[in-house]
């Protein structure tokens, strides 16, 4: 699992810096964890998007940004998310991050 820090929140786009070799690939999920006033945390899956240069890379999200800050650490990825779009399997209806709309 590697781990990066969130250096920018622009809106949906959100930047961030790696360590030297551990950068994600493109179209690669990046996961984070924004803590909410209850306590609780919630996923957020970020998607790389470009990569900016100086280990850096420019992602964009799969759901509201609201509550996540500047230095926020426990970004990892995972495989990369091949299209996006709506799923129906079995009369189920999933979204690109596996959730039932």
């Amino acid at each position: 699992m590697n781990k990066g820090y969130i250096l920018q929140v622009m809106g949906p786009v959100v930047d961030v810096k790696f360590e030297s070799g551990h950068m994600p690939n493109l179209l690669n999920a990046l996961e984070v964890f924004i803590e909410k006033g209850d306590g609780k945390k919630e996923k957020l899956v970020l998607e790389v998007s470009l990569e900016i240069g100086d280990n850096v890379v420019r992602t964009i999200a799969m759901s509201s940004t609201d509550g996540l800050n500047r230095g926020s650490r426990g970004s990892r990825y995972r495989s990369s998310n091949h299209s996006v779009g709506n799923y129906i399997i079995r009369d189920s209806v999933f979204n690109v991050l596996g959730r039932s709309s």
